[in-house]
């Protein structure tokens, strides 16, 4: 496995390296440009496996330099550095095809994880004659536009809905879940969220557990305790005190609304 970092700030390639060094990652030669005119050579020269690329460099941006790679065929993981939260680099990093967006400075164990995630995936790839992937559920971030019409930032927002909608259940789903899902940081994903829906995650999940809830009182026999697991709460009382907040009266007087609406007339 074969990765190349390509940044024109020499510390923090050295930095990068050393971390590098010192994990048990299965990574076989690191390599390492300072501007993309080398990293072009050495993508020339080596099977590049990973690359971790800065956006903001002089004369070419690592930006530009993707979009030579996409066009050029090279069908590498891409992970963009960056020391600046813009929305805009988000959404072309998606329609270029990279795999990962992470914050200056780059904190280890975050690097660590995000990269051993795409050696699992590139792995299972097989790295069929360096080609992207055949399977799109091996990436974890938005399909690039298509002639549907549908923009990069609906992608990636019906990315997020389909990583919640198949966790719903699950008592670890939240913004971390998400984030480490994208390879995203969980504070930048909020934001991004916020902005495009106007409410925040929790508040957009919760919102969907209830209603998952409100149909199974509805529809079935199930106990308020099994229902609360179901949809994902962690404890009854929470699920109780929401389903009221959000409702305006209890899980059980919800149901029996409906109760009393099938039970036929005595006239």
């Amino acid at each position: 496995m074969n990765l190349l970092i390509m940044d024109d700030e020499y510390y923090v390639v050295q930095g990068i390296q050393k971390c590098l060094s010192a994990t048990s990652l299965p990574i076989d030669c690191c390599y390492a440009s300072y501007s993309a005119e080398q990293a072009r050579e050495i993508m020339k020269r080596h099977d590049i496996d990973i690359l971790l690329a800065d956006i903001e460099m002089p004369y070419e941006d690592g930006l530009s330099f993707i979009r030579w790679l996409r066009q050029n065929g090279y069908g590498c993981r891409v992970v963009i550095l960056t020391s600046h939260q813009r929305f805009d680099y988000c959404y072309t990093a998606f329609e270029l095809d990279c795999d990962g967006y992470l914050l200056k400075p780059v904190q280890r164990a975050k690097l660590e994880a995000a990269l051993q995630k795409l050696i699992g995936k590139t792995s299972g790839e097989g790295l069929r004659d360096r080609g992207i992937a055949e399977d799109p559920a091996l990436t974890a971030l938005p399909a690039r536009e298509s002639s549907t019409g549908c923009s990069t930032s609906d992608n990636f927002m019906d990315s997020i809905k389909s990583i919640i909608m198949k966790n719903l259940t699950s008592h670890e789903l939240g913004r971390e879940f998400i984030a480490e899902e994208l390879h995203l940081n969980s504070n930048y994903l909020s934001s991004l969220f916020h902005q495009k829906f106007g409410q925040t995650l929790t508040s957009y999940i919760l919102s969907l557990r209830i209603d998952r809830a409100k149909e199974f009182l509805q529809s079935t026999d199930l106990s308020v305790q099994e229902i609360s697991e179901r949809v994902g709460f962690v404890n009854q009382t929470y699920f109780f005190r929401q389903f009221k907040k959000e409702c305006g009266m209890t899980p059980q007087q919800f149901r029996d609304q409906f109760d009393t609406i099938a039970v036929p007339g005595n006239g």
